[in-house]
């Protein structure tokens, strides 16, 4: 188990420091995606209400005309 282990090069603090620039770089990235789902989803919303309104002022006209 020892001869095995010794095949892997002991980290460095160079390398270490790299690991963690890495993994706060990842939950970075992370967040960002998320924050670009949200977004996402308002945006979706947004679109949805302009649909509706759209919707809403079409049957407004027809009823105007109808009068």
């Amino acid at each position: 188990m020892d001869e095995e282990l010794a095949k892997f090069p002991v980290p460095t603090m160079e390398d270490i420091i790299k690991l963690e620039t890495l993994k706060t770089d990842q939950k970075r990235i992370t967040f960002k995606i998320k924050e670009l789902a949200v977004r996402s989803k308002e945006a979706e919303c947004k679109l949805e209400e302009l649909k509706n309104l759209d919707k809403l002022i079409e049957l407004e006209r027809l009823r105007v005309r109808a009068d």
